[in-house]
Order: structure tokens, then C-alpha cells, then sequence
């Protein structure tokens, strides 16, 4: 039987069908405000405008300033009270809305966002650090392997002080000496941790972790100490204290993998100079890491097991290969490559101390023929001998 409709179940029907809509329309809005970095990828998007046709030149700056005050009291407010997860932190280091690196007349824009993008980046440090001081073992290796995945993909988060001051000292018209020399000193140092990445900012906390009570946090540790482009001064000293004290062989194997893998990673960035990647090498870095490897890796030819010794073997034989291929170069080529006397001599001395292990060790004829091609040319007399394809 049909049911008439009243006045009043009109009214009912309707309004239950306006408040579905409602639900519906408010769904979208609902979930953007639950998802903080979202909210900062809109909120990016915004940039203060002040017209310049109505105010002076200094009036427009100094609103400009003020409206990104505003905004970044706002957007701090979001980063502080939001921004909680080690995801969420991750996403934000990676949205492309920054303007941190943009080129403009404006420098208060830039100047925001890389202050805010620090912000992001000093939480997360203190949460890795938090984790390292008191988490578990299994969020220890959680975190280990978090910053190895960050590695190679999140760019640096540059130091808002350092940006001012090197803005200061670059607007001088006559700078001194000393003020010339500290404006490019600031400027190599912020280029150098540019190309380096996020994730190098981290390797203190990866190197306390590969001190931790468990074999298990030490592994994931150690490895990640290997693939997250960590400060390869640091990174290779570690590994050749593993080699050269520990008695556990699967620490022992891992640091010499991490000597392949230091020296790889390198060179593979290296070829990706010219991407406009987030993270790059170029021909200093190769051959500091390149050095560092060679420096550290003879102390696992003399190990007792042969997987750590045929790995620190192939670490000399591509870092062979690599400085074949950069001291081979025409001459007019080379200008740009440090001096051979401070990347070259640690690694022939090093080789040297360590040649009997070389020569008894199974990568003999493939690394000599490989070394002899470099240190021929730099040598003189005080290498003879190790540039022989069969040293003593």
C-alpha cells in the first residue's frame, strides 16, 4: 500500500537529503584537514604579493617582510603541532612547492621557505635522535633504514644563519680580505652540503647505532652507514675499525661491502652531475671517497675470511678504475681535479704499507694492472716498485 506524502515527511525527506549532501561535500575538505601535508603543499602555493606601482621600494619590502612573517608563524604553527610522524616529516622534505632554490628579484620568499624546510628537517633529527637515545631495537633499525631510502632522493635542508650571512657578506660593495675569503669559504660549504643531500646531516647518528648493544641495530646500521651517501671520511674510518678490530665476520663483511659500495655510490652520482638531481657528486667528491676507500681497505686483505677479503680486494680495483679514467684525461681536462699530491700520495702509501697482502690476495693481476695506469705518472722515485704489475 502507498504511503501518501504529509507536508511534514516532505520537509523530513529533505532535509535528511541536504544533510547526506552536505556530508558528501564536506568529505573532501574533511580529509585535507587531517592530512598536514597537504595543507603545507596548498599553503606553499601561496606567495604574498604587495603591488610595487602603489608604495615606495622600501614601504613594498618592508610589507613584503611582514606578510612573510605572517606566513611563516602560520606555517610554523603547522610544522610544530602536525607534522608528528616520520612520514609525514619525509613527505614534507619532499614536496617540489619549495622556493627555497628559486631564483628571484624577491629574496624574502626564498628566505621563508628555506627557514621553514629547516624547521621540518630539525624535527626530524630530534625524532632520529630521540629514537637513537631511548627507542627500541626494532625501531633502531627502523630508522637506519629510513635514512638509507633518503639517501639518494631528499635534497639538503640548507641553514637559514648561513644564507644570511652569506647574503650579508655578498651584498658589500668592496668586501675586505678577510670578509672575501669567508664568502667563499660559506659558499663552497653550502654547495658542498647541497650536493651531499639530507641524509649526510644524519651520519653521527647512523655511526652511534653501529655501537649498539645488538648484532641486529649494528647490521642495519652498518649499512646504512654504506648506502645513504653518509660523509665517506667518517663512513670509511668506521668501516676500517670493523675490519681491524671486530671479531663478529658478518660485521667484518658488511664494512668491507660498504668500502665497494662508498667508492660506487660516488661515482654513480657523479655521472648524474648534469640531472638536477637532489642529490649529486662531482670529480672532488669521487676522489675524496675514492682516497678514503683506498686508505682503509688493505687492513681486510689480511683477514681470515675470504668474503671480506675478496670485497675490500674489488674496493682497490674500482678505486683503480676510477682514478684511471679521471688522471688519463687530456691536460687542459684535469685543471679542474684537486692536486695529485693530496688525493693521490694517501692512497699510494696506503697500497704500499699493505703491498704484500695485495700481492698474495686474488685480485693481484686485475688491481695492479689497473693501479700501475695512475700511479706511473705521479709516482717518481719514491713509489718504486708499486707501480710494477708484480710488486714484491
Amino acid at each position: 500500500m502507498s504511503q501518501s506524502l504529509t507536508p511534514r515527511s516532505t520537509v523530513r525527506h529533505v532535509s535528511l537529503a541536504l544533510a547526506i549532501l552536505a556530508a558528501l561535500a564536506g568529505g573532501p575538505s574533511l580529509a585535507t584537514a587531517q592530512d598536514p601535508v597537504g595543507e603545507l603543499k596548498k599553503e606553499l602555493l601561496y606567495r604574498p604579493y604587495v603591488p610595487d606601482f602603489l608604495l615606495t621600494q622600501e614601504k613594498r619590502k618592508e610589507e613584503l617582510k611582514k606578510a612573510y612573517d605572517e606566513r611563516d608563524v602560520r606555517l610554523g604553527k603547522l610544522i610544530d603541532g602536525r607534522l608528528n610522524s616520520f612520514t609525514e616529516l619525509r613527505q614534507a622534505l619532499l614536496l617540489k612547492e619549495w622556493g627555497d632554490m628559486a631564483k628571484t628579484s624577491d629574496l624574502e620568499g626564498p628566505a621563508s621557505d628555506a627557514r621553514l624546510r629547516a624547521r621540518i628537517a630539525q624535527r626530524f633529527r630530534a625524532k632520529v635522535r630521540a629514537v637513537v637515545d631511548n627507542g627500541d631495537d626494532d625501531s633502531k633499525a627502523a630508522v637506519a633504514n629510513l635514512i638509507t631510502e633518503m639517501g639518494l632522493t631528499v635534497r639538503a635542508a640548507a641553514d637559514p644563519d648561513k644564507l644570511v650571512k652569506l647574503d650579508r657578506l655578498s651584498r658589500g660593495e668592496k668586501p675586505t680580505p678577510d670578509e672575501a675569503i669567508e664568502r667563499d669559504g660559506l659558499i663552497v660549504e653550502l654547495e658542498n652540503e647541497r650536493r651531499a643531500g639530507f641524509a649526510r646531516s644524519l651520519t653521527d647518528e647512523i655511526i652511534r647505532l653501529t655501537k649498539a648493544d645488538t648484532e641486529f641495530v649494528r647490521l642495519h646500521a652498518l649499512r646504512a652507514l654504506a648506502g645513504s651517501n653518509a660523509d665517506p671520511k667518517r663512513a670509511a674510518a668506521e668501516f676500517g675499525a670493523i675490519l681491524s678490530s671486530s671479531k663478529d665476520v658478518q660485521s667484518r663483511r658488511i664494512a668491507a661491502d660498504g668500502l665497494v659500495r662508498l667508492i660506487g655510490i660516488a661515482n654513480y652520482l657523479k655521472e648524474l652531475e648534469l640531472k638536477s638531481l637532489p642529490v649529486w657528486a662531482n670529480k672532488t667528491d669521487v676522489l675524496v671517497t675514492d682516497a678514503e676507500v683506498v686508505r682503509h681497505a688493505p687492513t681486510g686483505l689480511t683477514d681470515a675470511d675470504a668474503v671480506v677479503r675478496s670485497r675490500c680486494a674489488e674496493a682497490l680495483r674500482v678505486c683503480a678504475q676510477v682514478l684511471a679514467v679521471q688522471f688519463q684525461r687530456p691536460p687542459e681536462d684535469r685543471k679542474d681535479l684537486p692536486s695529485s699530491s693530496e688525493y693521490t700520495r694517501p692512497q699510494i702509501d696506503a697500497i704500499k704499507r699493505k703491498r704484500g697482502a695485495v700481492s698474495r690476495s686474488r685480485c693481484k693481476t686485475r688491481y695492479w694492472r689497473c693501479a700501475s695506469r695512475w700511479c706511473r705518472p705521479w709516482s717518481g722515485s719514491a713509489t718504486h716498485g708499486i707501480d710494477s704489475p708484480n710488486p714484491p
